[in-house]
């Protein structure tokens, strides 16, 4: 007998995710000092181009830094912020400047390390004295029906530490990691007769003439609705530039790029977005023009990785697999526990042709990835 998403929620927040808390507390430790002995350097630098005393340099005031990166070290300005058009420190626009000077790499080592420090120290302060992470998740709790992970937020863990989870601490259990490739890329395609190519970012790099890494930006940034402005922000390029990146792009997908625009439409016309599934998502006109059509693939791909769970979560009791079961959902994937035993059986291909192939939607064929570990490792 199938059961519901929310049985399946409960399930997995009340089994729970292990966590190595030994290596957890060597990490925040590790980084604690890091984030010190680079916010001494920083604070030194600073405090020597601004002839100001190290007690009084905030490196948290954008004023200071901005005068300290732009007009102290001289570097160009490649973006700025929307708001008051001042010079940008996002850390996507510094990395830029990474290997130009000691100081604008110990900034940019600080910015990145302080924020993982402060996500690895919220995890351990909220699994208290317990070794276990029973995150409360709520299958629902998102406009496009995308999973929410609370107390612990599992699904904000930066892929550099999901090895902190362990399946178990006595070897007879792994985590089979399973993604589907370029997700809701694929789900567009398939929802309006697109040909999926099958390294998508790849593709539009080599018909754009731009490296792999800014194609992933515009590919990414044109099926979530944003504008030439905001795509100029993140290459770093001129307007005119993205408005060229943008055409181009939509004469290369020209089927997709219809239907974008089909969705677009009907949404402000009708106020709502309609999922794979006929699920209805009511917008307001800023989300109906701008994220129209990311919100109708977000959401159908929340619909059909529901669909997954519940086969996926049938299978594993109905082939009665020992220890079996899911312990995450992470949007475009599941993160299932399995038995060592089944390592090299045909049970690991059975849940990957589920994926693959979902039972719910015959339409639909999907590429995966995945990963076999003792520790959350995404594929």
């Amino acid at each position: 007998m199938k059961r519901t998403i929310k049985e399946i929620s409960l399930s997995m927040s009340k089994r729970g995710m292990t966590v190595d808390r030994n290596d957890l507390t060597n990490e925040i430790e590790r980084l604690s000092e890091k984030v010190s002995e680079l916010q001494e350097q920083i604070v030194l630098d600073v405090a020597a181009a601004s002839d100001t005393p190290e007690s009084k340099i905030n490196l948290n005031s954008s004023k200071l830094m901005t005068w300290f990166i732009y007009d102290f070290l001289n570097f160009p300005v490649l973006s700025v912020t929307e708001a008051k058009r001042l010079p940008s420190l996002e850390l996507s626009v510094l990395e830029k400047f990474r290997g130009e000077s000691k100081s604008i790499d110990s900034y940019i080592d600080w910015r990145s390390s302080s924020r993982t420090l402060s996500l690895l120290k919220n995890l351990d302060k909220e699994l208290g004295d317990f070794s276990c992470a029973h995150s409360t998740f709520n299958p629902n709790g998102t406009k496009s029906g995308r999973f929410i992970s609370e107390k612990p937020n599992l699904l904000n863990i930066n892929s550099d530490y999901t090895r902190f989870f362990c399946a178990s601490f006595d070897g007879e259990s792994l985590f089979l990691n399973v993604d589907i490739v370029q997700a809701e890329y694929a789900l567009a395609c398939q929802m309006c007769g697109e040909t999926v190519r099958e390294d998508f970012h790849s593709a539009v790099a080599e018909y754009l003439q731009i490296t792999r890494a800014s194609a992933k930006v515009v590919n990414l940034g044109i099926m979530y609705g944003m504008t030439a402005y905001g795509l100029a922000k993140h290459l770093s390029c001129s307007k005119d530039e993205a408005r060229l990146f943008i055409s181009q792009w939509h004469k290369m997908n020209p089927i997709l790029s219809k239907y974008m625009e089909q969705v677009r439409k009907a949404a402000v016309i009708n106020g709502y977005v309609k999922t794979i599934v006929g699920r209805t998502i009511y917008a307001d006109m800023r989300d109906s023009e701008g994220r129209a059509f990311n919100l109708t693939t977000q959401a159908s791909m929340a619909d059909v990785i529901k669909a997954i769970m519940v086969d996926v979560d049938e299978y594993c009791r109905e082939c009665m697999i020992p220890r079996a079961h899911i312990v995450l959902n992470t949007y475009d994937g599941l993160v299932i526990e399995v038995p060592a035993s089944i390592k090299n059986s045909m049970h690991v291909l059975a849940i990957l042709d589920l994926f693959k192939k979902p039972k719910s939607f015959p339409q639909l064929s999907f590429a995966v990835k995945y990963s076999l570990d003792k520790r959350w490792v995404k594929p």
